[in-house]
């Protein structure tokens, strides 16, 4: 399943998804951001706060398009499958490359990638020339548990490896 592509208003409102793609002059000249995100299947905090970054982002007076994917569509798949997304979603790569092109993002701001879209998102943003801005809102990319915490206890061996 593709994302959804959503373009933010300045106010904070987003455009009907039947307009949602038409150019607009009134935008000509302003930085063009795209704000990504991967929903988990229960929602919480990150979702939250992607959805305030977009708005707070388009107040400042940038062209703001959001794009969300969303782990639902893990059910869908096999156990291989998912295991094959979550390092390389060619789709996510795919959809990611092309909006930035389409558009000509510049900025390219991403909250959670895992495990749906892949952290793969990032190189399909930096090949389409746009800077990449991550959002950290856990542990994630350095705990398997996102939390840095085990047993009762802080818990630090997983960092330095290439792999936690």
């Amino acid at each position: 399943m593709a994302g959804l592509l959503n373009r933010c208003l300045p106010n904070g409102m987003s455009v009907p998804p039947a307009l949602q793609l038409l150019p607009d002059a009134k935008y000509a000249g302003r930085k063009r951001i795209l704000v990504a995100h991967c929903r988990y299947q229960q929602g919480g905090g990150e979702d939250g706060s992607f959805e305030l970054n977009a708005k707070a982002l388009a107040r400042t007076g940038a062209e703001v398009f959001t794009l969300e994917f969303s782990n639902s569509e893990l059910l869908k798949l096999s156990n291989l499958q998912k295991l094959q997304v979550g390092i390389w979603n060619q789709s996510a790569y795919a959809q990611v490359k092309s909006v930035c092109k389409q558009y000509s993002i510049q900025e390219f701001h991403v909250h959670n990638t895992f495990p749906y879209a892949s952290p793969i998102i990032h190189l399909a943003a930096k090949n389409a020339g746009a800077i990449t801005i991550q959002w950290l809102h856990n542990y994630r990319l350095i705990c398997p548990a996102a939390t840095c915490f085990r047993n009762g206890c802080v818990c630090t061996q997983c960092l330095g490896r290439p792999i936690p």
